[in-house]
């Protein structure tokens, strides 16, 4: 997993914390002051509804996650129509300008250097 992925996993799992920890204290407060009602039963609720939630959507953010990586591993080799591996043909490269020459060119069609670039495959 990414750098950014975990930090967002952690700044998600933080949120829903503080957002439970702060009903639980509403609720409290509520309890203290003598307004034991309708409102802190709600709020009791709502905060354990919220931390539910909010791991509900991490699970299902890790879940996505991992299933966009799977992809992205499967799709990533170059493979012709029959399935096979595609050659790769060795290409020249100008040592000077660094653009790609034609493997029989002696010198670089654009700069004139003299063409030994490395050949990369």
């Amino acid at each position: 997993m990414s750098v950014a992925k975990s930090s967002a996993l952690t700044l998600l799992m933080i949120g829903s914390i503080f957002l439970f920890i702060l009903s639980i204290w509403h609720a409290y407060e509520l309890y203290i002051f003598g307004a034991y009602s309708y409102y802190l039963t709600f709020y009791l609720i709502s905060s354990v509804l919220e931390f539910i939630a909010s791991l509900l959507l991490m699970i299902g953010f890790i879940l996505y996650q991992g299933e966009q990586s799977k992809r992205a591993q499967i799709s990533y080799g170059a493979v012709s129509p029959t399935g096979l591996q595609v050659q790769r043909v060795p290409v020249r490269f100008c040592p000077k300008c660094g653009r790609q020459v034609p493997t029989d060119a002696q010198f670089c069609p654009f700069c004139g250097w003299q063409a030994e670039g490395q050949k990369r495959k």
